[in-house]
């Protein structure tokens, strides 16, 4: 129910800080608007920064990570990343995969970090969701959520009386 807030542009270093001042934060997850479509100065840079500060990166993308590899940009990016996720999303194979919006995605494990992770994870279901609630009815969520759950989420809201802004 977020209204469509305006979080505004940040510069690399300006958002590495805001990242880097949350505390107990593991890592970054990056999706959403294509990561390896940015700008690769400023995605590196960015990443850099999470990176010496020791946190991990997880990355979602659209793109296979042959095509990734294939690119010096896109590769340069990925030197930053720990566990990939690639792989455009297929609604028709939305089947619930864990940390998989749809089953043709594949989950790369591209540091040691988190190797024997991987394994634990091919082939789970389930996917877990993180809410958080603001002033008023605002909330956010963070994870992949099943297939059709802001639909039913709407209308049990809408059920109440209320409306949800995506």
């Amino acid at each position: 129910m977020n209204e469509s807030a305006d979080y505004g542009s940040f510069t690399p270093e300006e958002l590495s800080a805001r990242v880097l001042a949350v505390p107990d934060v593991e890592g970054v997850t990056i999706s959403g608007g294509e990561p390896f479509a940015q700008d690769v100065e400023s995605m590196g840079s960015f990443l850099s920064a999470v990176r010496d500060a020791d946190l991990s990166v997880m990355a979602y993308t659209g793109y296979l990570r042959e095509e990734l590899e294939s690119d010096a940009g896109k590769r340069a990016l990925l030197r930053y990343v720990d566990i990939l996720v690639d792989g455009p999303y297929v609604e028709s194979e939305d089947h619930g995969e864990f940390w998989r919006g749809s089953a043709n995605q594949r989950i790369h494990c591209l540091t040691d970090r988190y190797a024997r992770l991987a394994e634990a994870v091919e082939g789970k279901k389930g996917r877990p969701l993180e809410f958080e609630f603001g002033e008023g009815l605002n909330f956010s969520f963070t994870g992949i959520p099943p297939a059709g759950f802001r639909d039913r989420l709407a209308e049990r809201f809408g059920q109440k009386g209320l409306e949800v802004k995506w």
